[in-house]
């Protein structure tokens, strides 16, 4: 383990014991949440500018340069079409990884902003190992879609059994 890791650990930690001691309400999931979606775009602009152009390994920086794309043109095109247009755009520019490239360089896909991460790991089923990092931030703003998809379709009621099985393409497999 190296020294990064033993600190992110010990922050990790550290935050767990107030995180599973917040309980959070019905309302105040629903004001995260519209919090969230109402500054969306500068929410992304800031994760691109930390985790890509602050970051000289990321896997996305070489495609960007490749498409011409400084963050000052990201940022103006996100501000100008929006979020999901510009991300078409960027998908048609060729700015894209494919689940191959993802699966075989995960690794370099972490996002290192993260203060205090778990690192986690896939049991392989399908293959090889995949580790990633867990962070309290991702898990309080998960509680916020889980709760509000329980209260909503009154699942606290009684036991209730969620799976997942996804696909690349979106159809059932």
């Amino acid at each position: 383990m190296t020294w990064r890791q033993g600190t992110s650990y010990l922050r990790f930690l550290a935050g767990l014991r107030q995180f599973l001691n917040s309980p959070v309400s019905f309302e105040q999931a629903r004001a995260a949440l519209a919090h969230a979606l109402q500054h969306r775009e500068e929410n992304f602009l800031q994760m691109l500018r930390q985790c890509v152009y602050a970051n000289p390994a990321s896997p996305y920086l070489p495609l960007l340069r490749r498409a011409g794309c400084a963050y000052e043109d990201i940022a103006d095109g996100v501000r100008r079409e929006g979020l999901e247009k510009f991300l078409a755009r960027l998908k048609t520019a060729g700015v894209w990884v494919s689940f191959d490239e993802f699966k075989s360089a995960q690794q370099d896909f972490n996002n290192y902003a993260l203060s205090a991460t778990c690192e986690v790991s896939s049991g392989g089923s399908s293959g090889q190992t995949a580790r990633s990092h867990l962070d309290l931030d991702y898990l309080e703003f998960r509680s916020y879609y889980d709760h509000l998809f329980f209260q909503m379709l009154d699942l606290y009621r009684g036991p209730y059994m969620s799976t997942t099985q996804l696909t690349l393409d979106g159809t059932s497999p």
